[in-house]
């Protein structure tokens, strides 16, 4: 069967809803989170700190792994890494994406919340994700062989789709590391 890219509106679709959706259809069992990092004293670090705290307070024992990238799914980088970190999914880990920002629009670092930006969710051993979200431009897809019903999501269309499905990497979680200086 043929992958199909779905794209999701990201103020309407409660996050809940679409996470579920991934957990149950896609059988996801992985999650990638992404923060922006700058240059400080000759070390990379959070542009806002309190990002990363908050990440890892909401999900704790659940981070398996921190990595610097230069691209994960939807976003490549140029000059400065990313921090992308590799998050056990699971249905309590839905709860909590869903109660720290009922939208999509609302995973970036702002005043409020300092959540981490660019959701993607995924199966271990899947050859494509199947949430990719660009937080930082109001833009999330699913990519899936099946069907989505889910209010607020339709059908891309196939310039959109095209380029969605070259948006992610063939490297460990899509990612692409960084290979400039730690």
């Amino acid at each position: 069967m043929r992958v199909t890219c779905y794209t999701i509106q990201p103020k309407q679709p409660n996050v809940g809803k679409v996470l579920r959706w991934c957990w149950e259809e896609g059988k996801v069992d992985r999650m990638l989170l992404a923060l922006r990092l700058e240059r400080n004293r000759a070390r990379w670090q959070a542009s806002c700190p309190q990002q990363y705290r908050t990440t890892l307070e909401l999900f704790g024992d659940s981070v398996i792994n921190e990595e610097l990238a230069s691209g994960w799914p939807g976003t490549t980088l140029h000059g400065a890494p990313g921090l992308v970190l590799l998050v056990r999914f699971d249905e309590a880990i839905q709860r909590i994406v869903s109660k720290a920002g009922p939208r999509f629009s609302d995973w970036m670092p702002d005043e409020k919340r300092s959540l981490p930006e660019d959701i993607c969710l995924f199966r271990v051993g899947a050859s494509c994700p199947t949430l990719i979200t660009t937080t930082h431009e109001n833009d999330a897809w699913l990519l899936t062989e099946k069907e989505v019903e889910l209010a607020g999501v339709s059908k891309c269309r196939a310039d959109e789709a095209h380029d969605v499905m070259h948006s992610f990497f063939d490297g460990p979680w899509f990612c692409r590391r960084w290979r400039g200086k730690k």
